[in-house]
């Protein structure tokens, strides 16, 4: 599968990366939710996983940019939660 990960924290971007590319994926990575848009129109990617909390502009606004503009494959959203107890 050819995936687009947005996530602006170079360790977890690494991390995830890795393990994707490890099971055969073949994986960009952005930091910016405005560059995942552009690489989006310009490769079809089976999977985009977005951070939440991305630079620029964040995932929700991402995902709702993308829906808009006719990309239908699924989109996962990366969210931290810092609460645990």
């Amino acid at each position: 599968m050819r995936l687009l990960l947005a996530e602006d924290q170079k360790k977890m971007s690494d991390y995830l990366k890795k393990g994707l590319s490890s099971l055969g994926h073949s994986v960009d990575v952005t930091i910016s939710g405005k560059m995942a848009e552009r690489l989006v129109a310009e490769c079809p990617y089976d999977l985009v996983i977005l951070d939440v909390n991305i630079e620029e502009q964040d995932g929700f606004t991402t995902a709702k940019n993308l829906r808009k503009d006719g990309y239908k494959n699924p989109i996962l959203m990366l969210m931290l939660y810092r609460d645990w107890e």
